[in-house]
């Protein structure tokens, strides 16, 4: 009696040891496990990226608003009570031209007007400071000769009751050059014929140039 176990023949062992293995299988990788690999390392990237080119961003513009020279905004030239008429004769300070001659209606340009105001509630019978930046966008200069003109009223009055006062031609100068702005100080007393509650400010150039300016949402009070 043989003792051990028959493992046949060792031949055959050699033989299955020697035989080419074929490569192991390697199943791929769904969607799903792709996703639980990275894990929370795509959205904290892409946090970070944003975070990083927000501060870039802020960094250039904080750079270059502090080595941005701002140039100085003009002095408002101070204001005149310089009353001319009341402007039922303003189209005939309009149309006069410094001969005493007529002039056409062509001949006056126009510019644009802004106002720049400083408070909203206004009182009945106190005056109040704004400023009119009138910029000359012609190409050609505008004499200041005869002193150029304007009214101030509440929009829905009668414009043509309006007072018509003088710009202040002192500190004007003679000429509005091309693509020159002026700052002019105004001041509206609100009279006790104006409509109280919110009002609408009209400035209006009656002659030397054409322009105009509202102030919207002022309140005015008794």
């Amino acid at each position: 009696m043989k003792r051990g176990t028959d493992w046949g023949d060792s031949s055959d062992l050699n033989a299955r040891d020697e035989e080419p293995q074929g490569p192991l299988a390697v199943e791929r990788l769904t969607p799903q496990d792709r996703r639980r690999q990275f894990g929370w390392r795509v959205p904290a990237g892409l946090l970070v990226t944003i975070a990083l080119v927000a501060l870039a961003t802020r960094a250039v513009d904080w750079y270059e608003t502090s080595t941005q020279i701002v140039p100085a905004a003009p002095t408002p030239i101070s204001w005149v009570n310089a009353i001319v008429s009341p402007a039922t004769g303003s189209a005939e300070l309009a149309t006069q031209a410094p001969s005493g001659q007529t002039a056409q209606p062509s001949q006056i340009q126009s510019v644009t007007a802004e106002v720049i105001t400083y408070k909203l509630f206004w009182t009945a019978g106190e005056p109040n400071h704004f400023t009119v930046q009138v910029t000359n966008t012609t190409s050609e200069p505008i004499p200041l000769t005869p002193c150029p003109t304007y009214s101030m009223y509440v929009l829905g009055t009668p414009a043509n009751l309006a007072t018509v006062r003088a710009m202040n031609c002192a500190e004007m100068g003679l000429t509005f050059e091309p693509g020159e702005t002026m700052a002019l100080d105004m001041i509206y007393t609100p009279s006790s014929t104006d409509p109280l509650g919110l009002q609408t400010i009209e400035w209006e150039a009656v002659s030397g140039f054409r322009a105009t300016a509202q102030m919207k949402s002022i309140e005015i009070e008794r």
